[in-house]
């Protein structure tokens, strides 16, 4: 199936005749070619399209004397011309029909999980034959002219080429090379020319595209493809157009495309049962840009082979019958038929019924199983999107939930730290501790110090901090440096000891979350009122902050919650807004994250 792509392309003539010596409209043509160039990368042009616009690219550079234009409308056309003939596959929601189901693999030659799903298709494509469009594509970054970067390595990239070489000049027998090289998929791409001999390919033919720019251009093209269907792990699979989430093994695959026919199925897929038809309609919400419902619909489909699904608008009259119905106030909300009563995934599955919830004849998967979080009523939604603002105080109280030894927790601290100083006794600033420990007894020892700390020694507390920050091996010497009374902190932790149950807890394995990790439950109430889960969670006025984690961040959501009257001169101050790095040691990090510590 190929996309059907807009005609964009038409407006750069309008500025490339409007006048041709004037520098001011060049330029404007030059950054419109450029939006439009992109356009094409990001799949929004047919072919037709790309081609005019390499026309007008090649008319602007004949009609300007710049040669800094012109070599930055070369650049452009370069980049353009492997688009003209690439089709990209477009994702439908029906099954083909005609005598061949299209299945597309997207791998990486060296991937494990990608040679595992080549391995077992590779029988079912002896069994369908001609009943069976099998594509094979890569993903791979294209860093242009002629340089990939592969998840493993440049042998993976290279073992991409030679196998579309392979697959462009023997489109009968590649699998059988690729199936060979799986043997040892280490020595992918050297162990190609062997295989290709001992499967009786034409080596020669392949090796010239291998080793020339063919089979760059080959790899480029595939990897637009991998682009255009969103596959970002291998290996990723589409069978009838529909996103594949079902087994990976011979009788899987075999299974899951015998289904995929319409109508009279091939001989081979006389030993398949054909599935039960289960109706699902999808009640989904237009205005919802974040309910995607594709990653569940493929999970459904391995549970439920003949799944047909038709998709209605909540807005709708039809979707809001369904909603009064189903008492549904959520989207997106999934509705089956009760044949699912008859298949044994469902009725074979105890833990899976637990997911559904039946309302007359029909079944609806709980939200908590969809993760549906669209709230499909304006006023609700509003109601709800104004809970969650953070309430503004005359002096916020400010609450950040750690594991002394996350790295992520450490991170979030470092950033904290710069931004409590500057706002001082304008703020009601505490480090809270997550209730189960995640890093051993240390951990907890550590957290039963700083919390004695923070209490019974509080102006010494965040420089005992920022120093322990720094090595966590340099605990004692911290204390030493910054003035905190060991005595005092030792009996305060003998108490909260006894008091909280932390050893008592650490030596009972059988009171441990999730048999794992040790609870510390100095700070248990305020886990459990605000719902903590992991390190760090951020809270301001009793919500939650998303706040990053560099001290600009924090200060800036912390200003945020002073009312007009109180908010301080510090809330105008500039501090770092360089992220920090995660665990111990004051580096910075090179991008933000939001990985945190937690089960």
């Amino acid at each position: 199936m190929v996309k059907k792509k807009k005609n964009l392309n038409k407006s750069v003539k309008v500025f490339t005749k409007k006048n041709n010596d004037s520098s001011t409209w060049m330029y404007i043509s030059l950054v419109l070619v450029v939006i439009l160039a992109a356009m094409v990368i990001a799949d929004f042009m047919d072919k037709e399209s790309v081609e005019s616009l390499i026309e007008d690219v090649q008319e602007l550079k004949a009609s300007t004397a710049s040669e800094d234009l012109k070599q930055a409308l070369s650049t452009v056309e370069e980049t353009l011309e492997p688009y003209k003939e690439v089709e990209v596959q477009e994702e439908v929601s029906e099954k083909v029909t005609g005598d061949a189901v299209e299945v597309n693999f997207y791998v990486m030659s060296q991937c494990p999980y990608g040679t595992q799903v080549e391995d077992a298709i590779y029988p079912v494509l002896e069994k369908l034959g001609d009943n069976i469009d099998f594509n094979l594509d890569f993903i791979v970054t294209d860093l242009g002219g002629g340089e990939f970067q592969s998840l493993h390595g440049e042998p993976e990239a290279l073992g991409n080429i030679v196998q579309l070489c392979a697959a462009e000049y023997e489109p009968d027998k590649y699998m059988d090379m690729i199936i060979c090289q799986n043997k040892n998929a280490a020595a992918i791409p050297g162990n190609w020319e062997s295989c290709a001999s001992d499967e009786g390919l034409d080596v020669e033919s392949i090796k010239a595209c291998y080793e020339g720019d063919e089979g760059k251009q080959l790899l480029s093209e595939s990897a637009l493809r991998s682009t255009a269907a969103q596959a970002r792990g291998s290996p990723t699979i589409y069978i009838a157009g529909e996103l594949y989430q079902g087994g990976r093994t011979e009788a899987d695959f075999m299974t899951a495309i015998c289904n995929a026919y319409e109508g009279e199925r091939p001989a081979a897929c006389s030993d398949i049962p054909v599935p039960n038809t289960v109706e699902m309609t999808i009640v989904n919400d237009e205005r919802c840009d974040s309910c995607d419902t594709s990653q569940l619909v493929a999970a459904l489909k391995g549970l439920f082979p003949g799944l047909k699904t038709t998709v209605v608008d909540a807005m709708s009259s039809e979707g809001q019958a369904l909603i009064g119905e189903f008492g549904i106030a959520l989207a997106p909300a999934f509705i089956l038929d009760s044949i699912i009563e008859e298949e044994a995934s469902f009725n074979g599955n105890a833990q899976l019924q637990t997911a559904f919830q039946k309302i007359g004849d029909s079944y609806k998967i709980i939200d908590d199983a969809t993760g549906a979080s669209w709230i499909i009523d304006d006023e609700a939604r509003d109601a709800y999107l104004e809970s969650l603002k953070i309430p503004q105080t005359e002096k916020p109280e400010v609450e950040l939930f750690v594991m002394s030894h996350c790295p992520y927790g450490t991170q979030s601290e470092k950033g904290m730290l710069p931004a409590a100083l500057a706002l001082g006794d304008s703020i009601d600033f505490k480090i809270r501790f997550v209730y189960y420990a995640m890093h051993g007894e240390k951990e907890i020892y550590e957290q039963l110090n700083q919390y004695c700390i923070q209490e019974e020694q509080p102006e010494v507390y965040l420089d005992y901090l920022a120093c322990f920050l720094k090595d966590e091996t340099g605990s004692e010497a911290c204390m030493a440096e910054t003035g905190v009374d060991v005595e005092k902190m030792n009996t305060c932790a003998q108490a909260a000891d006894e008091e909280f149950g932390i050893t008592t807890s650490f030596e009972d394995q059988a009171s441990w979350l999730s048999g794992r990790f040790p609870l510390f439950n100095t700070d248990k109430e305020l886990n459990e009122q605000y719902g903590v889960g992991g390190s760090p969670t951020l809270i301001i006025n009793g919500r939650s902050s998303s706040a990053g984690r560099d001290a600009q961040s924090y200060l800036t959501a912390i200003c945020e919650a002073f009312t007009e009257e109180a908010r301080p001169d510090a809330c105008d101050s500039t501090l770092d807004s360089s992220q920090p790095s995660a665990g111990f040691g004051y580096g910075t990090a090179a991008a933000a994250t939001a990985a945190g510590c937690g089960v």
